[in-house]
């Protein structure tokens, strides 16, 4: 009876849900400059006004904190025991590289809504506030109190979250949709590992001049580029066919006015957490670097000793001697993500994933190694995160989404960190489907309709069970 209740309300408020969900598609919610009362600018401030005041016409409670994030509520009782964190700014987006639409317009294609925010995190925010909504209008009882969490700065450092957790304590249960179905109960730890090097400047020939790659930390380096003097374009040409085709990544290489040589490396970016689904361009260029006749000066020499400890295609810390699995999380994933090389300094950037079997202990031969090389190691470290897949809330969940689907639920270990990372009795539920690529942060970011809205008929369905 209250699955059909549950179905039915969803279904018959459909096209609203989407007139809704447009609206907050509309407003570019990407982080801004501050302003006074607007700690994360002007779009995430717009949205969460947007987003509050289509939940209050509903009449559900809301409120709004000082702009860093809002709580949608059924009642205005102030103690909870299910915390649902979501949130409502978005990574920029550039019109000019989407096909479908302009990002801030959204469009409806097929049984797919396109535009950036309708899978991250946008189009889910809204159907858990529909989901609280068909709970009040159709009656249905509880006896604990949920609250909808309304982010505005979960893409550039989740600050809003340590606001939230200075202003009241964790809940009994935190879940969010902000990943995917089914649950995610375990996350891997991030370890940032920056190695550095400074020398002096020595002008023997040939050698290397700069190498500069990779955009981000968390992303795998799409190009790198390399200016060298003393080996001709020619002479270059050979080893790179082999680099090349060893590692698939593409060389270009052409002579500057100066006499100096440019070496230009296109593989494929993709998020750190999966290294092996793209082409790591710093990679492949040390590895064809490591391999031509430099003069052996000391920055060089650190540069083959670090295409030895992190090849091209070694995804899992082999050759550096970090690697690590276990049976729940899974493997590490080590991949170097950002390099900056001069006649004087070295930067070299790594990301890895690691599972919950790891500990201290298991860098440190390593590290040790690392400055033996006369480079310098220092790193920032978020430890994994892991609920036990046996607590009685996660069965309930996948129950609902089991009874919903009609597909076994089971426990994920990710890569990624959501808002739950490090919070007690936390897990990412939903939305996302993992065996369907929704291109997010990407250009033509979509999201099923029916997928949108039969999220928010389990998150009701899971609301009743964690609330009663």
């Amino acid at each position: 009876m209250e699955k059909q209740l549950i179905e039915n309300y969803f279904e018959q408020h459909r096209e609203e849900y989407l007139k809704d969900l447009a609206k907050l598609i509309a407003i570019d919610s990407r982080r801004g400059e501050a302003r006074q009362g607007m700690p994360f600018g002007e779009g995430p401030a717009r949205a969460l006004k947007t987003a509050l005041d289509i939940a209050a016409g509903y009449g559900l409670y809301t409120e709004n904190w000082e702009n860093y994030l809002g709580i949608v509520q059924i009642n205005c009782e102030q103690n909870r025991n299910l915390d649902i964190l979501t949130h409502l700014d978005v990574v920029p987006a550039s019109p000019s590289d989407w096909r479908q639409t302009d990002p801030f317009v959204m469009k409806i294609d097929n049984g797919k809504v396109y535009g950036r925010g309708v899978a991250d995190d946008k189009g889910p925010a809204l159907a858990v506030i529909y989901s609280l909504r068909a709970i009040k209008e159709l009656g249905l009882p509880l006896k604990g109190n949920p609250r909808v969490f309304l982010g505005c700065g979960e893409e550039t450092g989740s600050e809003e979250l340590h606001y939230y957790f200075e202003r009241t304590e964790p809940a009994e249960m935190t879940i969010s949709p902000d990943a995917s179905f089914p649950v995610i109960n375990i996350e891997k730890g991030i370890l940032v590992a920056e190695i550095q090097s400074v020398y002096d400047r020595d002008g023997g020939l040939p050698r290397i001049l700069s190498i500069k790659g990779g955009t981000a930390y968390n992303t795998v380096a799409e190009t790198c580029k390399a200016i060298i003097t003393g080996i001709s374009a020619v002479e270059v040409q050979q080893q790179m066919e082999n680099t090349e085709q060893k590692t698939r990544v593409r060389f270009t290489c052409i002579a500057l006015d100066g006499g100096e040589t440019e070496i230009t490396a296109v593989g494929k970016a993709a998020h750190a957490s999966m290294p092996e689904a793209g082409n790591n361009a710093i990679a492949a260029m040390l590895e064809l670097l490591a391999s031509l006749p430099f003069s052996k000066l000391k920055g060089f020499k650190q540069i083959q000793y670090l295409s030895r400890l992190f090849p091209h295609g070694d995804y899992y810390g082999r050759s550096a001697r970090i690697y690590m699995e276990d049976e729940k999380s899974g493997v590490i994933t080590v991949s170097p993500n950002l390099i900056t090389y001069t006649e004087t300094k070295l930067n070299l950037t790594i990301d890895a994933r690691l599972p919950i079997c790891f500990t201290d202990e298991k860098l440190k031969s390593f590290i040790e190694g690392v400055e033996v090389e006369g480079l310098h190691y220092s790193a920032q470290c978020v430890r994994p995160h892991y609920v036990d897949e046996k607590a009685g809330f996660i069965e309930k969940l996948l129950h609902c989404y089991e009874e919903y689907t009609g597909e076994k639920g089971y426990c994920i270990a990710a890569g990624g960190l959501t808002y739950c990372h490090g919070i007690d009795n936390a897990v990412a539920f939903g939305f996302a489907d993992e065996r369907v690529d929704n291109f997010m942060h990407g250009s033509d970011e979509f999201a099923q309709i029916d997928r949108l809205l039969t999220g928010g008929k389990i998150y009701a369905s899971a609301i009743l069970k964690l609330c009663n």
